[in-house]
């Protein structure tokens, strides 16, 4: 979802908040959630109305783009690019030239690097593997999102 386009969370989602740098958030509605002290959190209206990108666009889904079987760019972007990959059996994977974060979104997963190091990942698990590798074996059934510079 690109800058300045309101959304909202709700309650039992699962979102993966992979973005560029930033330390802003500007809310314009919480649920009435409460701080750690009970106390309901700051709103930015004012803030939010300036940042709003108020344009009307003719679908606002991004939709995905199929490499090969099973792996999919999601979001790709000068600051990051996002795959999914449905893993039905096993899939090896190329490296990109930096680290890459594995989401197990649904189901469970073993990677192999190319070392020889076997990692578990199990849905709600992330792991981050180091830009040194060259390919990852992945076995076993799942959904998986991943995430590299």
């Amino acid at each position: 979802m690109p800058a300045g386009r309101i959304h909202g969370i709700g309650a039992g989602n699962l979102i993966a908040e992979i973005q560029q740098t930033s330390d802003i958030t500007y809310r314009v509605y919480d649920y009435d959630r409460r701080d750690a002290n009970g106390n309901t959190r700051e709103l930015h209206v004012a803030q939010a109305r300036d940042a709003i990108d108020y344009t009307v666009y003719p679908s606002y889904v991004q939709p995905p783009h199929g490499d090969k079987l099973g792996l999919t760019r999601l979001v790709e972007c000068p600051y990051f690019t996002m795959r999914g990959i449905m893993l039905d059996s096993e899939e090896t994977v190329a490296m990109p030239e930096s680290f890459l974060v594995v989401m197990c979104v649904k189901g469970e997963a073993v990677i192999t690097d190319n070392n020889g190091a076997v990692t578990r990942i199990h849905q709600g698990e992330t792991v981050l593997v180091p830009a040194s590798l060259t390919t990852l074996r992945l076995q076993g059934h799942a959904m998986l999102i991943t995430a590299s510079v």
